[in-house]
């Protein structure tokens, strides 16, 4: 599951933790993918997999773009 975020760090902790929550979470891949954010995105992610106690990828990139994201974590998901 890719999961592009801009500027999310209020949302994206209540996010991971609807996805990963559920039975079953531990089938699939996750990848945070924080593309421009001038916020605390990236650690907010982290921090939510931490509590979670889950493997999340969180990767950064300065660009502002939802389809650059998707393509950045096309090009990991699934390759640890």
């Amino acid at each position: 599951v890719i999961v592009p975020a801009h500027n999310e760090a209020g949302t994206i902790g209540s996010t991971l933790t609807a996805l990963l929550s559920g039975e079953g979470s531990d089938a699939f891949d996750v990848v945070v993918v924080c593309n421009g954010c001038v916020d605390d995105t990236a650690s907010e992610a982290r921090a939510a997999a931490a509590r979670l106690g889950r493997d999340v990828r969180v990767l950064t990139t300065p660009t502002a773009s939802k389809t650059a994201a998707i393509r950045l974590g096309e090009a990991v998901a699934g390759h640890p």
